[in-house]
């Protein structure tokens, strides 16, 4: 009888939560729909992707031709159509649970929160040691952390699996889900989700899919770097606090109010772009003798002195159609991030004991006036033209450059 009554009373919640799975499937079709038009290639490797890694997945079972004919399976607007979309979603959380529970990240102590949040709240809190004593632990982890990555990411999430391998694939998943709970990401998404139809819908996937670029930006920089820095990835996470009370303190030159009233969710996007580059101001901590609030406002000077982010925007915004051009890009990104940490680096070494950050940087900067003022002039003519080319956005990067090497 009481087992009877507690299930009864679990029914609300389990109600909700099978109407949240089909709200956050749907809108990942749809904007796996857009994704589909922006970056047809990503579509492309996932579905050979899952040709070769599972063998339930016969490309004629879901009337997708080969990808010279995939216009085929195309919309008018160019996106791949939503029932072939609905079947990669599906088949893409099989394949990657399928390679998580072959590895033990799902045993990392990080990955129980994923275990926890498959049972309704009431029921985890009454049976904390039963669940996690779970016959199915692994599987129920794998599924969880499956369906969060393609719900947000979407299938082309796994388009980069053979490219990777399957080593720096699990960093990615892992990197992924450490900046998304750094960033607090999953407060702001559920704030989106509490305003459908007072925030347009446009709105709202321009919006999500802001975060995710920089989610984005963050892994890869992990994926890259990380392994090189000895640092458990789960540590970053103790910098949450720090880093949101260092971007607090960062005057924005355009502050953006989207929901009226809530402070804490304009305040992420009007620092959006910053957290970017959170994750390697932590690097640059760890590896210094400095506390954190000093190494982030020195970095964050450097980012705003140095028309970072506008450089970076126009970067993000460029139409690109030769493969060379792509690569260069590319090149560029990494090139302004080690720009940044140079600078950032050589203003540590030049402050001063007891030196406030913000008089170190001036003054670093004075030490050399005549170089910084070449480099101001060349970043306004920069900032004056209507539509930057890659040319002119190689040139200015080139300048910052030269000037720091």
């Amino acid at each position: 009888q009481e087992s009877r009554t507690l299930l009864q009373s679990l029914s609300d919640q389990v109600v909700n939560t099978v109407l949240w799975s089909n709200y956050a499937q749907s809108l990942c079709v749809s904007r796996d729909a857009i994704r589909s038009r922006l970056y047809p290639d990503y579509f492309v490797r996932t579905i050979e992707t899952l040709e070769r890694e599972l063998e339930l997945f016969k490309r004629k079972d879901f009337y997708i031709p080969k990808n010279e004919n995939l216009r085929e399976i195309m919309s008018a607007e160019g996106a791949i159509v939503r029932p072939v979309l609905s079947s990669l979603l599906s088949y893409t959380k099989i394949f990657l649970k399928k390679v998580l529970l072959r590895t033990a990240l799902i045993d990392e102590p990080f990955a129980v929160d994923y275990l926890f949040k498959y049972f309704p709240k009431s029921l985890a809190s009454v049976y904390d040691h039963e669940i996690k004593s779970h016959p199915l632990r692994r599987e129920i982890i794998a599924t969880m952390i499956a369906n969060t990555l393609i719900d947000r990411q979407g299938s082309s999430f796994i388009a980069d699996y053979h490219k990777l391998g399957e080593a720096r694939f699990l960093v990615k998943i892992k990197s992924y889900l450490i900046c998304n709970r750094l960033f607090d990401a999953n407060n702001i998404r559920f704030e989106l989700y509490r305003n459908d139809y007072l925030i347009d819908t446009a709105t709202q996937y321009q919006l999500l899919s802001d975060i995710e670029h920089v989610l984005n930006f963050s892994t890869r920089w992990m994926v890259k770097h990380l392994d090189r820095t000895h640092i458990d990835a789960a540590h970053l996470l103790d910098y949450k606090a720090p880093l949101f009370e260092l971007l607090h303190t960062i005057t924005a030159k355009n502050p953006r109010t989207i929901i009226e009233g809530n402070e804490r969710f304009n305040d992420f996007f009007t620092h959006l772009d910053y957290l970017r580059f959170a994750i390697i101001t932590i690097i640059i901590k760890e590896e210094s003798h400095h506390d954190y609030q000093n190494v982030g406002t020195l970095f964050f000077k450097t980012v705003d002195t140095f028309s970072i982010l506008p450089i970076l925007s126009a970067l993000d915004t460029l139409r690109i159609t030769h493969e060379d051009d792509r690569t260069l890009r590319r090149q560029l990104i990494q090139f302004i991030e080690q720009i940044v940490v140079a600078y950032t680096k050589k203003i540590l070494a030049f402050q001063r004991t007891g030196e406030e950050a913000s008089e170190a940087f001036a003054n670093y900067i004075a030490n050399d006036a005549e170089a910084f003022g070449e480099i101001q002039s060349a970043l306004e003519h920069f900032l004056t033209q209507d539509h930057a080319d890659i040319k002119s956005i190689t040139v200015v990067v080139n300048r910052l450059l030269s000037a720091v090497i």
